[in-house]
């Protein structure tokens, strides 16, 4: 059985073929998780400015005072929590302000474990980052906010930081 030139050049163009639509279906992969990490990175900093908007309203931490000067706390609030606050002569607006800022922070942190699970973040920038988590949880309220998951977290750095917490 001989092989025409004809027939080469035709399985060389079958494969070139072959081989360009695999290209495309990798590209249309990397590009979908470009276009969602790009989303929910959106809605992160959207969540992210929606509390900074809060700490710089008098309003919002003027009705925060009061909410927690009637006995008001967040539902993962707990007695070493308030011993923490207590012992750290927090005062009602310095806890508002902290407890903003964790969110933000627990927010940021979601955000880049989302990127890194989309391969968006280079491995050493984010095991950085990991290390940065173990500090902030040894922060008691910070701790609480992770484990806790306030609002905005999609519950992807739950596995993350039920491993944190059991080191």
């Amino acid at each position: 059985m001989r092989i025409s030139s004809r027939q080469i050049v035709e399985g060389i163009g079958a494969a070139a073929i072959v081989a360009s639509l695999v290209f495309v279906g990798m590209q249309l992969k990397l590009d979908r998780n470009v276009a969602l990490a790009a989303q929910y990175a959106a809605r992160s900093e959207s969540l992210r400015e929606d509390l900074r908007t809060q700490m710089e309203s008098d309003g919002f931490i003027a009705s925060s005072i009061r909410a927690w000067e009637s006995g008001e706390r967040p539902s993962y609030w707990s007695e070493d929590l308030e011993e923490y606050s207590q012992s750290k002569n927090f005062t009602n607006a310095d806890i508002t302000y902290l407890l903003i800022s964790a969110r933000i922070r627990v927010l940021h942190m979601d955000n880049l474990y989302y990127q890194y699970k989309k391969d968006m973040l280079d491995e050493a920038f984010w095991i950085k980052q990991v290390v940065s988590m173990k500090n902030d949880m040894r922060d008691p309220v910070y701790k609480a906010l992770y484990l806790n998951n306030p609002r905005g977290i999609e519950g992807l750095l739950n596995e993350l930081v039920l491993e944190l917490n059991n080191e």
